[in-house]
């Protein structure tokens, strides 16, 4: 469970921020799904959908308009990863693609259930395109924290031989 609370820890100030960035700069990534895809690129298994499920309702929570939306969407985009890993190499790429992909699904369900809501094609696709750098800055950010505090509770990392 240490995963989780630390997840949550994480993904909160995220989900709470976005709701005012999404308002000045509606083209802005959706971070806490950025911290999702940087989870499912990171290989990790069965815990995957429980976190998306999480911060889904996280952002379920803060944002006024979405009636469960955000919980089944991070759900059904998790399970990207193991679709996708026969033809991505680990590493940074898949991240960034995993992450485009995703939101890329995210903001089509969006479309589809409550069509366009004021936001403009660009600012749709610059949300997906800028999910990729999000993740992997997001990522790289998480890599860098002491084997202690991953959020992934993966064994401790050692200095390469």
């Amino acid at each position: 469970m240490r995963w989780l609370g630390w997840s949550l820890v994480l993904v909160t100030p995220l989900a709470v921020a976005m709701a005012p960035l999404r308002e000045v700069a509606p083209w802005c990534p959706l971070l806490p799904w950025a911290v999702v895809a940087w989870m499912v690129a990171a290989r990790e298994g069965a815990a995957v959908p429980w976190r998306a499920l999480a911060t889904g309702f996280l952002v379920d929570a803060v944002d006024p308009a979405s009636t469960g939306f955000h919980s089944l969407a991070f759900v059904a985009a998790s399970a990207l990863g193991p679709l996708l890993r026969p033809w991505l190499f680990p590493g940074p790429m898949t991240t960034a693609v995993v992450a485009m992909t995703g939101a890329g699904l995210i903001a089509g369900a969006d479309l589809a259930l409550g069509g366009w809501g004021g936001s403009s094609a660009t600012e749709m696709l610059l949300t997906v395109v800028l999910a990729g750098p999000a993740a992997l800055l997001i990522g790289w950010l998480l890599d860098a924290l002491p084997p202690w505090a991953d959020p992934l509770a993966r064994r401790p990392r050692t200095a390469p031989a």
